[in-house]
């Protein structure tokens, strides 16, 4: 019988894997595009801060990070906010993708893994579009 439990959680375990970029990418529960008249270096500067100021300042069970790479070379940037489980384990719940268009305008993709952080995607629009939003958390 115990071996029977044991293997149950094993099979559970391997069925639910992380949330990865890629997986969200490709099967997100929500996305959403914007579109910014601004360079992707000042757009990921201003989603980068705003991301931290509003997601790290809230309690939760689980230790929440706000990651961002930016790559000056292919003119992208990228910021996801993840629970981290264990050592090399994440679970990405929203995922920002910066590209650079032309003239200054950015391209923004925002993914979610549920569809309960719906608001958490849309509110990166109104930080984009509208100034008052700026302190605003979803």
């Amino acid at each position: 019988m115990k071996y029977l439990i044991l293997m149950s959680l094993v099979v559970l375990t391997a069925c639910s894997g992380p949330i990865t970029k890629e997986s969200i990418r490709q099967n997100p529960a929500y996305a959403t595009t914007f579109s910014v008249k601004q360079s992707y270096q000042q757009v990921f500067d201003n989603l980068l801060k705003q991301s931290r100021t509003c997601y790290l300042n809230q309690p939760t069970t689980k230790q929440l990070t706000v990651v961002g790479s930016r790559d000056n070379g292919t003119k992208t940037a990228n910021i996801t906010l993840e629970y981290v489980y264990a050592m090399a384990e994440h679970d990405v719940i929203l995922m920002l993708d910066m590209t650079y268009e032309a003239d200054k305008q950015t391209l923004v993709n925002v993914y979610a893994s549920h569809k309960g952080d719906k608001n958490k995607a849309d509110i990166i629009g109104k930080w984009l579009t509208d100034p008052a939003e700026k302190h605003s958390c979803a």
